[in-house]
């Protein structure tokens, strides 16, 4: 019960942690593949996408917010 509760704010990101485990696995082992088995730097290659995939249209969105609120001034 206690474990529960302590570990209850994050079941959604556990949830989705795990849908993504399962989701990229074998687009990991792929580039692992191609890049001669090294685990380790197919990791760094998947966060490092998935990481300008989150913060390019991130950054995009927030220039335009500013356009806009410049105008809006």
């Amino acid at each position: 019960m206690i474990c529960y509760k302590v570990f209850s704010p994050f079941l959604i990101l556990m949830v989705w942690a795990l849908i993504l485990a399962v989701t990229l696995y074998p687009l990991h082992q792929m580039l692992a593949r191609r890049m001669g088995g090294r685990q380790g730097l197919a990791s760094t290659v998947l966060v490092l996408v998935g990481f300008a995939l989150i913060v390019a249209p991130t950054a995009v969105l927030l220039n335009s917010l500013g356009d806009s609120v410049q105008e809006l001034i």
